[in-house]
């Protein structure tokens, strides 16, 4: 009659531990012969490290199965917008004392903004809603970036307005600055589920942050 493996108690070698259950495992499998592995006397083991050894084989049980390098580059990797496949241009503005850049694909168009006298106030809208103007025979929702964003303060110099979703939106700026042909390796691209959600990642020779022009428009609906 085959004996049952002892379960080793020296818990100070993990070998020993894994050994011994790896042998409790195995003891019914047709063919193995624990005795055969085992030269150690029989030890009796007292009811507190039995109670140890119950609760460290329920953990292994438990253990999820390791991702596979393969499943964590493709999680944390960024996914590249269909337009940033090949060279894209950006144009960068500034936006109360910081720097953005906009992809040109997610604008309608640009227009000037002499002053808040072309706005139309609307009481209880949100503290970005700077207010509604005229543009192509609609009206359009005019947006302080800055504050939708919580970046910074309510911008008192805009000149310019950034229109995008078809002429529903648009963001005020200060200024423009000349258009950048780029393509995707000149990009620090933001990881999935980044807490900026609205910045699609980071521009390394200029040092400004890329709008997601999709999310934003999101987060005006």
């Amino acid at each position: 009659m085959k004996s049952k493996p002892v379960v080793p108690i020296a818990l100070v070698e993990a070998d020993q531990a894994f050994s011994g259950l790896l042998d409790t495992l195995l003891a019914d499998v047709p063919e193995y012969d624990a005795t055969a592995e085992i030269t150690e006397p029989s030890i009796e083991v007292s009811p507190q490290i039995s109670e140890v050894l119950v609760e460290a084989e329920l953990n292994i049980v438990e253990l999820q199965p390791i991702q596979s390098t393969e499943t964590l580059v493709a999680e944390t990797s960024p996914v590249l917008p269909d337009w940033a496949k090949g060279e894209f241009k950006l144009l960068v503005v500034k936006m109360g004392e910081m720097r953005f850049a906009v992809p040109l694909v997610g604008l309608s168009s640009i227009a000037p903004l002499k002053g808040d006298d072309e706005l139309t106030s609307i009481p209880g809208q949100p503290a970005w809603h700077k207010g509604v103007m005229s543009y192509r025979d609609s009206n359009l929702v005019v947006v302080d970036l800055g504050v939708l964003l919580d970046t910074q303060e309510a911008e008192e110099e805009s000149t310019y307005i950034l229109v995008i979703d078809e002429g529903r939106y648009g963001l005020t700026c200060r200024s423009l600055e000349e258009p950048l042909t780029l393509s995707a390796s000149d990009i620090n691209w933001s990881k999935p589920g980044a807490r900026r959600d609205w910045m699609s990642g980071m521009l390394k020779d200029q040092m400004c942050a890329l709008l997601n022009i999709e999310k934003i428009t999101q987060r005006l609906k």
